[in-house]
């Protein structure tokens, strides 16, 4: 019970402040606000006393008509301060069960749109951001609005839901252009989602991983997000045991290793440029490459190593014992690469249709903290993403769509092998 006071009263003093905001941005209510006021003026005004002050002409007291007007001035701004159809909201939060152990839902207190996406605030009432990422498809259905995703303001105790009007679903095709290339090299535009761009930093999150079904258009994928580390002028490293297939136009402007010594040989040479980037920044002072950039003339480049389908490399089924010991030395060199490479700028990108761990190592899979899912199951998002957002959102015959571990779906671009190495 002490909750659901404590509740109602802060969502009221939010509400409150908000009809205030709203009063002063607003021309309309600024209005209706001063008619008000000057309807109150006009009531008080004594009739026959002129010089009156306790007291008008019908012998009531002005302190109560004073109190009166108070009153009704704190409802009306009590109304400015939330949508008109706040209620509504609620009732239908109620319904899909958006609640607190209290059964208290979230409350909304105002809209923002932007462009293609609308940002409402709620009150939290203690309800989280993972509970509203369960509730999303229940949401959908009762707001008939796109859920993208939800946030905290820096309080916590109120969270804004980013929703998007059923019209404005993330596109269905995009073409590359060169003015999706972000000038911070460290940033990879992923492609185009319900609110705009969606970016990658690599030196956030350094290392990816790409997962999905047959054809669901990783190879794409990775041509676009190839193509950008090339136009950062990063150097750029491709393994593939295909040959080289999917990035016919690629090779000329990447290394393209596709037999096992000589990826065993880049590996050793990544390893042996990542202890001399370590020493260069003990000897500097530095706690990263960007920042030893910035402070010496020597720029060393992003180093960025992409493995398709890595299970070609890493796979010890039917292997000999001497294959297998091949192998060992390999994830070796890739695990360390994936444990320090953040510092050093050194990144890997990982692409396999099924990254289980039979073919992709624990060790190596938790260091690629930024997981990108094509259409799959239920079994394949889970080993993908840890969820089975995939699976729910992303349609089983749709190809080029993908969705990242927070949830925002995007469409990836279709790159054309003129476009590559063009900027």
């Amino acid at each position: 019970m002490k909750k659901n006071i404590l509740t109602n009263i802060y969502y009221a003093r939010d509400r409150f402040l908000n009809g205030i905001a709203e009063t002063m941005s607003n021309k309309a209510k600024t209005i209706i606000l001063t008619i008000y006021s000057f309807m109150f003026i006009l009531w008080i005004l004594p009739k026959q006393k002129a010089f009156s002050i306790f007291e008008d002409s019908s012998g009531g007291t002005i302190f109560l008509k004073i109190i009166l007007f108070t009153i009704g001035l704190v409802v009306l701004l009590y109304i400015y301060g939330a949508p008109i159809d706040a209620v509504l909201v609620d009732m239908k939060l109620a319904q899909i069960g958006l609640m607190n152990r209290w059964d208290e839902t979230p409350h909304l207190i105002k809209r923002v749109k932007e462009e293609n996406v609308e940002k409402w605030l709620f009150y939290a009432s203690g309800v989280s951001m993972e509970d509203w990422d369960r509730a999303a498809n229940k949401l959908e259905s009762a707001l008939n609005m796109i859920y993208v995703k939800s946030e905290y303001e820096k309080d916590r105790e109120h969270i804004f839901v980013y929703l998007v009007p059923p019209d404005k679903d993330v596109p269905h095709f995009v073409e590359w252009k060169n003015e999706f290339i972000n000038p911070d090299s460290n940033i990879l535009c992923l492609g185009i989602g319900t609110i705009g761009p969606v970016e990658l930093n690599l030196e956030i999150t350094p290392h990816v991983l790409v997962g999905g079904g047959s054809n669901c258009g990783k190879s794409i994928l990775l041509n676009a997000l190839i193509n950008q580390c090339v136009c950062h002028g990063d150097s750029v490293i491709i393994a593939d045991r295909k040959g080289g297939v999917d990035y016919v136009r690629l090779k000329h402007f990447c290394g393209l290793v596709t037999d096992e010594k000589e990826f065993i040989d880049i590996l050793k040479s990544l390893s042996a440029e990542r202890e001399h980037r370590q020493i260069l920044l003990r000897q500097s002072g530095c706690s990263n490459m960007t920042e030893y950039n910035k402070k010496h003339n020597e720029k060393l480049k992003r180093i960025v190593l992409v493995i398709d389908e890595v299970a070609e490399w890493l796979d010890k089924t039917g292997s000999t014992k001497e294959q297998k010991q091949i192998i060992d030395n390999i994830i070796g060199y890739l695990s360390s690469l994936a444990r320090l490479g953040r510092a050093t700028n050194i990144s890997l990108i990982l692409s396999q249709q099924r990254p289980d761990a039979s073919v992709l190592p624990g060790q190596i899979k938790a260091q690629c903290s930024y997981r990108i899912a094509g259409r799959c199951d239920n079994v394949l998002s889970q080993i993908i993403l840890d969820s089975t957002m995939a699976a729910e959102k992303i349609p089983f015959d749709e190809r080029g769509l993908f969705i990242n571990g927070e949830g925002t779906l995007f469409r990836g671009f279709y790159i054309t092998n003129k476009q590559i190495g063009r900027y």
